[in-house]
């Protein structure tokens, strides 16, 4: 039996994730790296954890997906963004995201809530719908028990890659490597 819930979030402005910058500091006469997340990211998974638990609290993650359960995940993406015209006339659109960038914020935010580690997310799928300035902030996400995973696709090409001990280099040897272009 398939177990599949679904729920649309609006009004949150999805951000993308991205690395978080370092700072180096001092303490007790040795330097320590700190890292700090982006404000606009903390922000928005804070935003979101926070609508999911106050819809679904501890009710969801004890009664649906316990750690260990084997998910799919699909999420489905509106994101509006600033869009300005140059002097030359030219369209410029302010930071457009990817998918993974925007999955992976998305998920971070979710665990704990929806799933119990995104490490249980075992398929994965993310559609940005439309990102631009006429977007509306919306985000649907769906989440599966996945009973089994789904067989992977007969190989088109085959590239085998033998790592070299010396220097690290990469040999590949790919079949028919004319026929991709």
């Amino acid at each position: 039996m398939t177990h599949t819930f679904s729920v649309e979030i609006r009004g949150i402005l999805p951000e993308p994730w991205e690395a978080p910058t370092g700072a180096i500091g001092r303490k007790g006469g040795g330097l320590f790296v700190r890292m700090v997340k982006s404000t606009k990211l903390a922000t928005f998974q804070a935003a979101l954890h926070d609508a999911l638990e106050q819809k679904f609290g501890e009710r969801m993650l004890e009664s649906i997906v316990q750690r260990g359960t084997h998910l799919e995940l699909r999420i489905w993406i509106w994101r509006p963004i600033e869009s300005t015209v140059r002097e030359s006339g030219r369209k410029a659109s302010a930071h457009v995201a990817d998918a993974t960038n925007l999955q992976k914020a998305i998920e971070d935010a979710c665990q704990g809530v929806l799933f119990a580690n995104d490490r249980d997310n075992l398929v994965v799928q993310t559609v940005i719908m439309e990102q631009d300035a006429d977007a509306t902030a919306r985000i649907i996400i769906e989440v599966t028990r996945a009973p089994h995973l789904p067989e992977p696709p007969e190989p088109t090409y085959v590239i085998d890659a033998v790592s070299t001990w010396e220097g690290n280099d990469v040999a590949v040897r790919q079949d028919d490597a004319d026929d991709l272009f």
